[in-house]
């Protein structure tokens, strides 16, 4: 009999062990709804799956990617310096190379540099007129949230468990050992009070 009592904490780590693999594998399975008496058994991920959808898109477009960050970083000073140094310079080189060969050296050189002159006025200001007006219309029709919610929502979830169990195999490894050693302690404790009681 005391024999036996001594299986009490490995019968409990096996017990806390199978719950915990349970409870993982219950996150992703079942798949379809299922019917156990009168209780309907799905998997939280495919059972939540548009909730979720939702709940990132949220997150992303107010927290992680929201329209005016993105805006404010294409609208940098530096990064419309760069652009319009980028145009200016591939506009002066068709010029220079379009001008004709018949005209003087100097010539050629006075009058692609006061064309890129002009050029490089005109750009920077067309630049800053165009990317406020392409700002605004990206703010009012950008659906970021929407795109990311439509892309979770179709997300396959087998591609979904395999994701989540390749990030996460340690961390749901430790789960599990996590569920054995604390059904360990709790069939420690019930063997100590058998024999307490006994």
């Amino acid at each position: 009999m005391e024999g036996r009592l001594l299986l009490i904490p490995f019968i409990g780590a096996g017990i806390g062990w199978l719950t915990n693999v349970v409870a993982i594998r219950m996150l992703f399975r079942p798949k379809m709804p299922i019917k156990v008496g009168g209780l309907t058994v799905q998997g939280v991920l495919p059972k939540r799956q548009n909730e979720l959808a939702k709940a990132i898109a949220v997150a992303v477009e107010e927290e992680l990617l929201p329209v005016d960050n993105l805006l404010g970083r294409i609208r940098r000073p530096e990064f419309l310096q760069q652009l319009t140094t980028t145009v200016v310079s591939h506009v002066d080189g068709r010029i220079r190379d379009g001008l004709p060969g018949f005209l003087p050296a100097n010539l050629r050189h006075y009058v692609a540099d006061m064309l890129r002159e002009v050029v490089s006025r005109e750009t920077s200001l067309l630049i800053g007129e165009v990317s406020g007006k392409v700002s605004e219309q990206i703010r009012q029709e950008a659906q970021v949230g929407q795109l990311v919610e439509e892309r979770v929502r179709a997300f396959d979830l087998d591609q979904l468990e395999s994701l989540v169990v390749g990030l996460a195999s340690n961390e749901l490894k430790h789960i599990e050992i996590l569920g054995a050693i604390l059904g360990f302690i709790v069939g420690l404790g019930q063997l100590l009070i058998a024999a307490w009681l006994v």
